[in-house]
C-alpha cells in the first residue's frame, strides 16, 4: 500500500512540476498578460475650466480592465498608461497619458502610486481614468449636456463633479459617451526583469 502511495505521489509531483514549467514558459513568445475591458460602474468626473465662465475643461472617464499574467515571474504595471484620443470630441493622434489609475481591493479604489502594482495570476481590476478635453461651442449637443451640471457646480461652489457611469450614460445619452470613446486606444505597459512590454487595446464603450 505504501509503495503504491509513493508511486502515485511521484506521479502527482511530476505532473505538478511539468505544469509549473509550462506556466513559466507560457508567456514566451506570446503575450505575458491578458487584459480585458469590462463594464465600468465608477462615476465620470467633470472638471470646470479655470478663468473661463461656464465651461467644462476636462472629462475624466473610468475605463475598467481585468488584468492577469501568464507566468509565475513578477510582473508590474507601469504608470502612467499611454492613451491616444481619436474620438469625435477630442481628436489627437499622438500618444499622451491617461489621468490617474487605480487597482481595486475589496471594492475600494486604491491609486497605483507611488509603487507600481504587481499583476497576479488571478484576474484583478484596474481602473484607468482618462483626461478628455472636449471641444464644443455654445448651443451644440455637449453644451446642452454640460449645462445642468455646470449650474449645479455653480450652486454648490464646486470645481469638480461626479456624474453618471458609462453604463448609465449608455441608457440616456448613448451618442455622447460613444463620441467620447469610440476611436480611442489605450496602451498598457508592464515591467518584468528589466524588460518593458506594451500592449494596445481599442477602447470599448463599456
Amino acid at each position: 500500500m505504501n509503495k503504491k502511495f509513493g508511486m502515485m505521489k511521484k506521479i502527482y509531483e511530476s505532473i505538478l512540476i511539468m505544469g509549473i514549467m509550462a506556466l513559466l514558459n507560457s508567456c514566451s513568445p506570446g503575450k505575458k498578460i491578458t487584459a480585458e475591458q469590462i463594464d465600468s460602474n465608477y462615476p465620470i468626473i467633470l472638471v470646470k475650466a479655470k478663468n473661463v465662465e461656464n465651461k467644462i475643461s476636462t472629462v475624466r472617464i473610468p475605463l475598467v480592465f481585468e488584468i492577469s499574467k501568464h507566468t509565475l515571474k513578477e510582473i508590474k504595471l507601469l504608470i502612467p498608461t499611454g492613451y491616444v484620443y481619436k474620438n469625435q470630441y477630442y481628436q489627437r493622434s499622438n500618444w499622451t497619458s491617461t489621468g490617474r489609475s487605480y487597482h481595486v481591493e475589496k471594492g475600494i479604489l486604491k491609486e497605483n502610486l507611488p509603487t507600481p502594482p504587481e499583476i497576479k495570476l488571478q484576474k484583478k481590476e484596474f481602473v484607468f481614468y482618462t483626461s478628455h478635453r472636449p471641444h464644443y461651442t455654445k448651443g451644440d449637443e455637449l453644451y446642452t449636456f454640460f449645462q445642468p451640471y455646470l449650474n449645479r457646480m455653480e450652486k454648490e461652489r464646486k470645481d469638480t463633479l461626479q456624474i453618471s457611469t458609462i453604463n448609465e450614460l449608455k441608457n440616456g445619452h448613448r451618442d455622447i459617451i460613444e463620441n467620447f470613446l469610440e476611436g480611442d486606444t489605450i496602451l498598457i505597459k508592464i515591467f518584468q526583469n528589466r524588460d518593458i512590454d506594451a500592449y494596445t487595446y481599442p477602447v470599448e464603450v463599456k
